[in-house]
């Protein structure tokens, strides 16, 4: 009995540390988007500046408008829960003589999810490798591609972009919440990413595409993106899937 009761307690603690985002604390943050009197107004200041510049150089936009919504400020959730986020890409993998291009969003270890990243700093929430016929050493840039992850929806959070190819246009979303609800969309395939944070895209000769979602054993961070990318592409099965004689 006493080592039941033993078991009892440390799961019950282990849960109240893994889940501290309650339906309470969600209302409460509906309601502080609803009160002016709640809204961090550097924030919105920043946002209307940005938008303004990328108006300004006419840059094709990413799935979703980056509209300005008033958002309360972070704190209030949890002094200082907001640790950071992070997105880029990287257009050196290759296979064969075929061009990949990979984009990712990250988030930092905070309050919502350290019990899962355990000694890591951050975790890749959303990893995409695609084929690509369209990219070289001039055409890399904002008009081209773009990939972005926003914090205001802290603490969930939401990156989106774009990837080109000489006849297609790749499009993505993926939101990771405080719960750890996960999920993307790319073209309007929606893909759960619970099974599997890394999306492979590869578009076909017909204008088609294909999908390969693959799920790794632990948690990827920033640190070991790079490796375990170059690992996949290593791997017979991903080389078949993007060298087929009907891939692009």
């Amino acid at each position: 009995m006493r080592i039941s009761i033993l078991l009892l307690l440390f799961f019950s603690f282990f849960s109240c540390n893994a889940q501290n985002w309650t339906i309470k604390e969600k209302e409460q943050l509906k309601i502080n988007r609803e009160n002016p009197k709640t809204w961090d107004n550097e924030l919105i200041k920043n946002d209307f500046e940005s938008n303004k510049y990328f108006d300004s150089i006419k840059v094709e936009k990413q799935p979703f408008r980056l509209s300005v919504f008033p958002v309360p400020n972070y704190d209030l959730i949890g002094k200082n829960s907001f640790k950071g986020l992070n997105s880029g890409a990287n257009f050196s993998y290759k296979i064969a003589n075929k061009n990949l291009v990979n984009a990712f969003f990250s988030s930092a270890k905070n309050d919502f999810n350290k019990n899962y990243l355990n000694e890591k700093d951050n975790e890749v929430f959303f990893n995409i490798i695609v084929l690509s016929n369209f990219y070289n050493d001039t055409n890399i840039n904002a008009e081209n591609f773009q990939v972005n992850v926003v914090s205001r929806n802290h603490p969930d959070y939401l990156g989106q972009g774009m990837i080109k190819t000489k006849n297609e246009k790749i499009e993505f979303v993926a939101f990771i919440t405080a719960e750890r609800k996960q999920f993307a969309i790319v073209n309007s395939r929606l893909f759960d990413l619970e099974l599997g944070r890394t999306i492979l895209i590869a578009p076909q000769k017909d204008g088609s595409l294909r999908s390969m979602q693959i799920k790794s054993e632990e948690i990827i961070d920033f640190k070991n993106l790079k490796n375990y990318n170059q690992s996949l592409i290593n791997d017979k099965k991903i080389i078949e899937f993007f060298n087929s004689e009907n891939t692009i």
